[in-house]
Order: structure tokens, then C-alpha cells, then sequence
């Protein structure tokens, strides 16, 4: 939230001393504690306000109050973690376990879980930018409007996902051996519980969110309950520049994943040719999960094809900003789930540039029309990343 990067950051930081000093004193029970609003003191009727607009409920003082006496008399297990999240509501959001604490909102709850492995998901060793494979950004938002496809009771129908941001990366270190579990989970208002199956209301959007094992977020998104509406191939039109560009750039597959831009294997290497690149954006053609052999049969719309189009954007924000990061979508509009049939063309049109952010859109287009369009991507400069003299 607007004016709590300090606060953030200092929790933060808290966290990381809290477990230099439980490594170095075993016998100690830690605790670094990360307080949701407190309804008393820190937070004023008009901040209360705001935060019940995104249905995050004040912590009231005597709950609050029990909740660390908990925390503080708790078991000393060496299993448990010393980052408790607290947060008003019943048991399961107040640190139901060891370290368990599930974040500032009562109405969270679990809607699948995710085993990763090397056995199943083999591909991902080929997204390994520093010899760790890592998620991708389109494989987590398909993890999400799975996650959305349950909160609203199935069906096949497009979506529309807000605020996707990327809180923490997933790395996978143990991908090989012991693999790695993450929930998908949702906070927050359920339309159809509501008594609006139509999702009209205006109570808050659901976020859903991908957690790790010990309960802490890494993506979340809220849940628009409206359809995307149609989008014809004719609404994208191929960035400006192109041409007077394309003698700079490698159309060919094998030279495109050479440069220093793209870090993707051979199973992540979706970008078939590339038009070209300019200040105004990029377009090219793409394959998905059939052509790059990922397997299973699970997925909502067709991740490889997507993450294509995010290499895509990667190789145009390499060209006017550097070395840059997805961190957030403003909308994800999934027109068509399920699988592509072929290449597909994809189009990055650009929006904002300045030092460190690089603000653009993101389209997968088969059959004359969108098949998913990602509207505000911002990607940031990488710190590792100077430019040259």
C-alpha cells in the first residue's frame, strides 16, 4: 500500500536478523512478527476505511493481544519459523501452526495445491537464469486463473485478472531431489458466496495468491468478475520502426537465443522469428506446449505460448532499458483458454520508458483474434545490469 515501503522494508529487515540470531542461538525461540493494521492507535477511522476497501480488516486490540502472547509462549520446535504474518480473524489467520500465520486478511483459504518436481516438470530446468531454475510469470498466472477457475466454480469461459504482482520470486533449488510444494490460495470477498453469481457487487475483488509452504505469498492477483470481450488481430497493429530496424536485429531462432538478452533452454525456447524492434515495440511469432513438448494436460491456456511473448517483451526492454524484470500486470485478459494449435504471432507495444521501468503491452494473437493480452506490463531494470560508457 501507498506509504508503507518503510514499513516493508523494515519488516524486512527485521526478518533477516531474526534468523542470523536463530541460527547463531538454536536454543532461542525468535520471533519476528509482521502486524497487520492494528484497529487502535496506527490506524485512523479514514485508514480503516481504505483498508476495509480491500478487505483487510483491523486488527482488534484484545485479539490483537492474545495473538502475541501465543507467539511468544509458543513451542520451541526446530521446525518452526521465526516470520509469523498476523492478521485479523479466526485461528487460521492468526497463526494457525508453527509459523503459520497466513496473512492480513480472515478469509483466506486454500484452493489447490502444487507439487513441482523434476519428474513432472522437467521443462523448468531450462528457465534457470542463475543455474536455479526459476517460475515464470506465465506459468505462475496460469497457477492463478486455475486457482480462479475453482473460486468460481469451474467452467471454461475467459477471465479477467488484475493487480498481478510479482511479491517474491519462486526459486527451486531442490527441483531434482526433495521438489518444492506451493498453495494456491484466495483472500478477500468471493462473489458467488456473496449471493451475486454474477459477481456484480461491489465488495472487493478476491485476491488469489501463490504461496509457498510456510504460508508467504510470492504473486498475487484480484479476480474480475467481467469477460474479456472479443479482440480482433486488427486491434494490434505492428509496432512503428520495424522496418527501418529489422536489418539490426537476428531474425533466426538459434541467433535470438544467443544474445545476451534471453538466458531460456531449448524447452523454453518459444520465439520462432522475429520481426524486428523498435522504441515502439516488437512483434514476432511464438510456439506453445505442444511444440516445445512440455506435457501434462492441466493447463488452462497455453503457458509456453504466453512466456514466448514475455521473452518477447524481455528482448525489447534489453533493447531501450537494459537488463529488465517482469514485476507486475495491470490486466490479464484470458480470451481463449486452452492449447494453440501452432505458431502464433505476438506483439509488444510499447506504452512508457524512463531509467528503471519500461511499461508496455503484450498480446498472443492465433485465428484472426487475441488469445490472451496482458495490458501494463512493467518490467524494471535489473540492479546487476550498467549501461556501457
Amino acid at each position: 500500500n501507498a506509504g508503507q515501503a518503510d514499513y516493508a522494508m523494515a519488516n524486512a529487515t527485521l526478518d533477516q536478523v531474526a534468523a542470523a540470531w536463530r541460527a547463531a542461538h538454536p536454543d532461542c525461540l525468535v520471533r519476528s512478527i509482521a502486524w497487520g493494521p492494528w484497529a487502535g492507535g496506527m490506524v485512523g477511522p479514514l485508514l480503516a476505511e481504505v483498508f476495509a476497501s480491500r478487505g483487510v480488516p483491523a486488527i482488534p486490540v484484545a485479539q490483537g493481544a492474545a495473538a502475541f502472547v501465543d507467539e511468544i509462549t509458543g513451542p520451541r520446535s526446530a521446525g518452526t519459523q521465526p516470520r509469523i504474518l498476523l492478521g485479523a480473524g479466526g485461528p487460521e489467520a492468526l497463526g494457525a501452526g508453527a509459523g503459520g500465520g497466513f496473512g492480513p486478511s480472515a478469509a483466506r483459504r486454500i484452493l489447490g495445491r502444487l507439487s513441482v518436481h523434476e519428474r513432472t516438470h522437467p521443462w523448468l530446468t531450462d528457465h534457470s537464469p542463475a543455474d536455479i531454475a526459476v517460475l515464470p510469470l506465465a506459468m505462475a498466472l496460469d497457477w492463478l486463473a486455475r486457482g480462479a477457475r475453482a473460486l468460481r466454480g469451474g467452467g471454461e469461459g475467459g477471465m479477467v485478472l488484475r493487480d498481478l504482482r510479482v511479491l517474491r520470486k519462486i526459486a527451486f533449488p531442490h527441483l531434482a531431489d526433495t521438489g518444492h510444494e506451493l498453495f494456491v490460495s484466495v483472500a478477500g470477498s468471493d462473489p458467488r458466496r456473496d449471493g451475486d453469481p454474477s459477481g456484480a457487487a461491489t465488495a472487493p475483488l478476491p485476491v488469489l495468491r501463490i504461496d509457498d509452504a510456510d504460508g508467504m505469498p510470492h504473486y498475487q492477483a484480484r479476480l474480475d468478475p467481467a469477460q474479456p470481450q472479443p479482440v480482433p488481430s486488427s486491434a494490434w497493429p505492428t509496432p512503428e520502426g520495424l522496418a527501418e530496424k529489422a536489418a539490426e536485429v537476428s531474425t533466426c531462432r538459434d541467433l535470438i537465443y544467443r544474445s545476451d538478452a534471453l538466458f531460456h533452454g531449448p524447452r523454453f525456447q518459444a520465439i520462432q522469428w522475429l520481426r524486428g524492434m523498435s522504441e515502439h515495440g516488437a512483434e514476432g511469432s511464438v510456439v506453445g506446449v505442444d511444440e516445445l513438448a512440455w506435457g501434462l494436460d492441466d493447463w488452462y491456456f497455453d503457458v509456453a505460448g504466453l512466456d514466448g511473448g514475455m521473452q518477447l517483451a524481455g528482448l525489447w526492454a534489453w533493447r531501450v532499458l537494459g537488463g529488465a524484470l517482469p514485476v507486475a500486470v495491470r490486466e490479464c485478459r484470458i480470451h481463449r483458454p486452452g492449447l494453440m494449435t501452432g505458431a502464433a504471432r505476438s506483439v509488444v507495444t510499447a506504452r512508457e520508458i524512463d531509467n528503471i521501468h519500461a511499461l508496455c503491452d503484450v498480446v498472443i494473437l492465433d485465428d484472426d483474434a487475441a488469445r490472451i493480452e496482458l495490458i501494463g506490463v512493467e518490467l524494471v531494470r535489473r540492479p546487476d545490469w550498467m549501461p556501457s560508457s
